[in-house]
């Protein structure tokens, strides 16, 4: 059997020890520098001289996430105060360039009520509005919980889905690129969902001929064209490349099992695959990898728990590519006015979300 060669990923300075985010201590004195002086000394002008173009909005995806910004007997107390609070910005080198402000819930979206959620949107288009910002750029799981409580999404918020696939496939074409993996081959995804079933739309319109898609939510297991809707893990011992998009990667405890050796595993989970499943796949003689783009001169400041500071999540990517426009592009357009801008994959080995 043919040995099968393992991509050159992309070495950052954060696999190098030289992009560690600061202590605890300074992170939030910084997080208490940023919300009790400079934001809102920045919000009296930020609309006026047009500092930032667009609002990236996070959340904690694990206690570490959490505690990252803030101690959690300072959560505790202020947790109706602080239900959404700012971290960082992103910036770009060049004049046209676009800066986001960043800024996070207090914990994850699933523990807030509906009510809860619907002032947490109205808070959010608040501080957008406030800080003149022409898109607003939600990350993971809200879009989701939003509409599924019947919270509407109109402008100036974005989805996310068509920049969080434009990364998911390109990494998936980048990844064939430097394995040698047949387009023809079955490509895996796991979860199928508001964004996985997206991701198997768009890769069947990239004409790739076999994809099997695994979910425990499928009723009844059927081939639509190209793909294979499936409850069965089985099916995915045929993949080489399998693409994660679960709410969690710790949902794939029981898939790593039926996961062919040598796999290739595109993680694009918050929280991602922890570090005891990882080892799992390793095992096997897998290897994953983090679903992410880059662009020369865009950096998060500081960098965002799991991110190097010159990654860019699949959620923020939309916000970059639009210029407050929300529709009327196609899933093409769309893709090569990302790659106009700059916009590229990476490689990069998952690390902790510290």
């Amino acid at each position: 059997m043919k040995t099968q060669e393992r991509p050159q990923v992309r070495v950052s300075s954060v696999e190098r020890g030289r992009d560690q985010q600061p202590p605890r201590t300074k992170r939030f004195l910084l997080w208490c520098l940023a919300n009790f002086v400079i934001w809102p000394t920045l919000g009296l002008v930020a609309k006026r001289l047009r500092l930032f173009q667009f609002l990236f909005v996070v959340y904690p995806g694990t206690q570490n996430n959490i505690r990252a910004y803030a101690p959690m007997w300072f959560q505790k107390i202020f947790k109706g105060m602080f239900q959404l609070s700012v971290i960082g910005i992103m910036t770009r080198r060049t004049k046209t360039g676009k800066r986001g402000l960043i800024v996070t819930l207090s914990e994850a979206p699933d523990n807030f009520s509906r009510e809860e959620l619907q002032t947490i949107s109205e808070r959010i288009r608040g501080l957008g509005k406030k800080a003149g910002v022409s898109t607003i750029a939600l990350a993971g799981r809200l879009p989701t919980l939003f509409s599924a409580n019947g919270i509407p999404l109109e402008r100036p918020f974005v989805k996310g889905d068509r920049g969080a696939v434009f990364t998911i496939t390109e990494t998936f074409l980048y990844l064939l690129k430097l394995t040698g993996v047949a387009q023809d081959e079955p490509v895996g995804i796991i979860g199928l969902g508001y964004l996985g079933s997206r991701v198997a739309k768009r890769l069947q319109e990239l004409e790739c001929p076999s994809i099997v898609g695994y979910d425990v939510r499928v009723k009844e297991n059927g081939i639509y064209g190209s793909l294979v809707r499936t409850n069965d893990p089985k099916l995915l011992q045929s993949c080489r490349i399998v693409i994660v998009l679960t709410p969690k990667g710790e949902d794939i405890a029981k898939i790593v099992p039926w996961l062919q050796n040598g796999v290739f595993v595109i993680d694009d989970t918050h929280p991602q695959i922890p570090p005891s499943l990882i080892q799992k796949i390793q095992e096997k003689g897998g290897t994953v990898y983090r679903s992410t783009l880059g662009v020369s001169g865009v950096r998060a400041r500081p960098r965002l728990p799991g991110y190097h500071k010159n990654w860019l999540p699949g959620c923020v990517v939309e916000a970059l590519v639009l210029n407050g426009e929300v529709n009327g592009l196609t899933p093409a357009e769309f893709e090569q006015r990302g790659r106009e801008i700059g916009l590229a994959p990476f490689l990069v080995s998952p690390r902790g979300e510290g």
